[in-house]
């Protein structure tokens, strides 16, 4: 579905997949991190089109403010074609050098971190299919095994680079501050949210290499 998101005099269509209601269960969308559509991830989407942090957005849906960031879309009985009207303070990306940086670190670490999560998790479908010799499947699994430690470093890297990030900035309001404190903590939470992910990718493997080596 499509909802116009409405931000002081500009307007954008936001794009929700009609099958969102599906994706309620977080685990059914562990593949892609995405979780299932609440208001947070509402709210994250509203910032990829209006530049204003979710931490500073006021979402207002038929005359009432969306409350609780953890309430699912589909409770909020929110249909294509309705308005959205976001109130809030935009972020200044140009000029804030603490938010470029985990922009940065978002658009280009986490977006790869999520590109391999994807890849491997697909990879082990193909041998959880079982068309490969149980030969052929171990060596693969123990190959995968090893892809699945070199993600989970990186996944610890990226953590210690956003730990680096300095929020203290003397030349920074507070709100902003509080606007870069908001974008690091939901920037871990995702990085943590891939961990996760592996871990539970990690199990699947483990599993299927004692099936088959049975």
């Amino acid at each position: 579905m499509i909802l116009q998101v409405v931000c002081g005099p500009d307007r954008h269509d936001l794009y929700i997949p009609d099958d969102y209601e599906s994706q309620d269960d977080a685990a059914s969308c562990a593949s892609e991190n995405e979780g299932p559509w609440t208001v947070l991830r509402l709210k994250h989407e509203v910032e990829k089109v209006t530049q204003m942090a979710p931490a500073s957005q006021r979402i207002i849906h038929r005359g009432k403010t969306l409350l609780g960031d953890n309430v699912l879309l589909s409770a909020l009985k929110i249909r294509n074609g309705d308005k959205l009207m976001v109130l809030g303070k935009r972020v200044e990306a140009d000029t804030d050098e603490t938010y470029k940086k985990l922009v940065g670190v978002e658009r280009g670490t986490i977006a790869s971190l999520h590109q391999k999560a994807h890849e491997l998790m697909e990879e082990l479908r193909g041998l959880e299919s079982g068309y490969l010799t149980s030969e052929q499947t171990q060596e693969s699994l123990n190959k995968l095994g090893k892809r699945l430690r070199l993600f989970s470093e990186e996944c610890m890297r990226a953590l210690m680079t956003l730990d680096a990030v300095d929020l203290t900035g003397v030349d920074t309001s507070e709100t902003q501050r509080n606007i870069n404190r908001e974008k690091r903590k939901t920037l871990v939470q995702n990085v943590q949210e891939l961990l996760r992910h592996h871990d539970a990718l990690e199990d699947r493997r483990v599993q299927l290499s004692t099936e088959r080596s049975t």
